[in-house]
């Protein structure tokens, strides 16, 4: 694990210190010894939960077959999602990932920083070359001449092997945020093209206001928690037209809303991120792929602002939320200039 500042660290001081590492890593481990939950109960109050006899511990085997066999058995594999070996179909209870950010975050590049101290040690063949093998990273980097494509097109052979070794009544879970639409639209289309669709999902806050790729940025200070299950699970919807969609999703998150209004603060964001999960929802319910476009996608989302005027009085006033409500409104003013400029070129192209 990198460290920062001085090695060993001063006082109390310096989150990225050997000394404030190493302490955190003991409450962890105690944590093993006695896990707990926590949560608020309908009165806003932080309940804490022991589980009785519980501990986060296990046996490590090496393979499938001993995982299976070995009570709290424990499996550690290294190597391509989208190539699962040693799992057989329909034998994995859940997944649980947190892909790319899309282009906001570029991994290898970062990592290279890392990559070079640690290859000096007896690590072999884990890192035999140079540098990071970017090759196959689900990203979009210009630089690199990763497109949305190859993002999309990644993502969806792990989802697709995902699906392959999920039981049937399985869960996918995986976190995302991101402000730009064309990310949230490869997340989809990965989604469906992977053989599943989003039946739940819920925002949480994740990332520190000082963190280098949120910092002064149009960022989400929340990510979504995105809950999906086969498509084969139950019947997909009807195709809808836009007005019938709108109505479906508005519909479910004034539901939402009953309790934000009473029990939680609501901004901007949140509701933004409530949004685009019901829209996620009921578009990954459509029939098929293709009747899931963009043109459908964007339509819908434009839709927002109605249902952003109709609840602004629950949101949080913007002077006590300055930041994060001038973020939203800029971030959303570039979508709809980058929607228009796109309309237009593909007017003047045809």
């Amino acid at each position: 694990m990198p460290v920062e500042n001085v090695v060993w660290g001063t006082a109390e001081e310096g989150a990225g210190t050997f000394v404030n590492c190493y302490r955190r890593y003991v409450r962890a481990k105690s944590y093993c010894r006695r896990p707990f939950d926590k949560y608020k109960d309908g009165y806003g109050r932080v309940q804490t939960v022991y589980p009785p006899g519980e501990r986060v511990a296990g046996q490590l085997v090496s393979s499938f077959a001993e995982l299976v066999q070995q009570p709290r058995g424990v499996w550690l594999h290294c190597g391509d999602s989208s190539h699962l070996t040693g799992l057989p179909d329909a034998s994995v209870d859940f997944i649980i990932t947190d892909p790319p950010y899309f282009d906001n975050i570029h991994y290898s590049e970062l990592s290279n920083f890392f990559y070079v101290w640690l290859a000096q040690f007896d690590l072999a063949p884990h890192f035999s070359t140079s540098h990071v093998d970017a090759g196959q990273e689900a990203i979009v980097n210009l630089g690199m001449e990763k497109d949305e494509e190859l993002f999309r097109a990644v993502l969806t052979d792990v989802f697709r092997e995902g699906a392959r070794v999920l039981k049937p009544q399985g869960l996918l879970i995986f976190t995302f945020h991101h402000t730009r639409w064309r990310a949230w639209w490869n997340v989809l289309q990965a989604i469906m093209g992977g053989g599943f669709r989003l039946v739940d999902y819920f925002p949480v806050v994740t990332e520190y206001k000082v963190n280098p790729h949120v910092r002064n940025k149009q960022a989400l200070d929340m990510d979504l928690v995105l809950v999906c299950v086969h498509r084969s699970a139950e019947e997909t919807n009807p195709l809808k037209q836009t007005v019938a969609l709108y109505e479906q999703v508005a519909a479910a998150i004034r539901h939402k809303l009953n309790y934000e209004a009473t029990y939680a603060r609501l901004n901007e964001n949140k509701l933004f991120l409530y949004y685009m999960g019901e829209t996620l929802k009921v578009m990954s319910g459509l029939p098929t792929t293709n009747a899931a476009s963009y043109e459908l996608f964007s339509d819908l989302l434009q839709q927002y602002r109605r249902l952003l005027d109709e609840v602004e009085e629950l949101l949080v006033p913007p002077e006590r939320n300055t930041d994060t409500y001038t973020q939203c409104k800029q971030a959303w003013g570039e979508q709809l200039k980058l929607l228009e400029a796109t309309v237009q070129y593909n007017i003047a192209a045809k």
